[in-house]
């Protein structure tokens, strides 16, 4: 565990543990690299698959494209991405955000402010000044 007694600063370190660590964190970097990338390409190939009608994922088309997926063989990942696509089916609009981040797509979010009232920012004296120009 951590604490102020054993962290050093780089620039203490030797260059030989410097160079360890750095070691260290390039595979641990290319490893989440390598995940993400999976993950990616997994979601690509679900995004693939062909729907039925309904909206719905068929077996026969999970069994084709994505071994492992219809069966017992499912990683947790796969199961993730599986859920993700579902609920992004299903109008979840989070669901449909992530999904577009996870394959490099980027989603344009604009607040949109809906005002029922268009006089609501107007003062009583506007209000009855349009009164009367309705009469």
């Amino acid at each position: 565990m951590a604490n102020e007694e054993n962290l050093k600063p780089f620039n203490k370190r030797s260059k030989s543990e410097a160079r360890e660590l750095g070691k260290k964190g390039g595979k641990a970097s290319g490893k989440a690299r390598r995940k993400k990338k999976t993950m990616q390409e997994l979601m690509k190939a679900t995004l693939a698959l062909a729907l039925k009608k309904d909206g719905k994922i068929t077996d026969a088309e999970i069994e084709q494209n994505l071994p492992g997926l219809a069966g017992q063989n499912m990683s947790v990942m796969q199961a993730l991405v599986l859920a993700q696509v579902k609920k992004g089916l299903e109008g979840d609009g989070n669901a449909f955000d992530r999904i577009m981040e996870l394959i490099g797509e980027k989603v344009n979010k604009q607040e949109i402010t809906i005002n029922s009232n268009p006089y609501s920012g107007l003062s009583e004296a506007e209000l009855k000044k349009l009164a009367e120009l309705d009469e």
